[in-house]
């Protein structure tokens, strides 16, 4: 979404939308990222970068933008408001998604805005960004995992029952 928003075309796919920040904002976007660079925690074991140096970001660094730094960053200086606002609900449904303690609790909220960040995608973006990758985040996986989760402990319990009645009966 990053990589769009700063080297994607001028126009969404259904022209209603400009997709691609200007040149004025881009700078800004860098100077705020030099600017935080020294403020950031050891946590972080990359410094985000600028830029320029857009198509070296490292996992880690674009996980930073999404989950941390992005909403800031990118505050008024994306290509339209509906793009910063897309960039809220993708970051607010990964964050809840990461987190171990709000995941399980959160599931049916992180299904409702996956639903609306992939429509906003095909919207915001046009149909040629709507990809696989993007789609495939309309299916709840968190909900399928969780389902596996639980059958494979019901599983390591029913085993360690079976063991535990055997060892009584030596």
């Amino acid at each position: 979404m990053i990589i769009w928003m700063l080297r994607g075309p001028r126009k969404s796919g259904n022209q209603k939308y400009v997709c691609r920040m200007s040149a004025k904002n881009v700078q800004v976007l860098d100077e705020r990222i030099r600017y935080i660079r020294t403020f950031m925690p050891d946590v972080f074991n990359c410094k985000l970068r600028t830029s320029v140096e857009l198509n070296d970001y490292k996992y880690t660094e674009l996980r930073q933008i999404l989950l941390y730094r992005g909403k800031l960053l990118l505050l008024d200086i994306t290509a339209c408001t509906e793009q910063h606002e897309h960039l809220l609900l993708f970051s607010v449904a990964c964050t809840l998604m990461v987190d171990p303690e709000k995941a399980i609790p959160c599931n049916s909220l992180e299904a409702h805005l996956m639903r609306k960040v992939v429509v906003g995608f095909s919207e915001l973006y046009g149909s040629f960004f709507m990809t696989y990758n993007a789609h495939v985040q309309l299916h709840n996986l968190c909900l399928e995992w969780l389902l596996f989760m639980a059958v494979c402990i019901l599983f390591l319990y029913m085993l360690l029952k079976i063991t535990l009645e055997s060892l009584k009966s030596l």
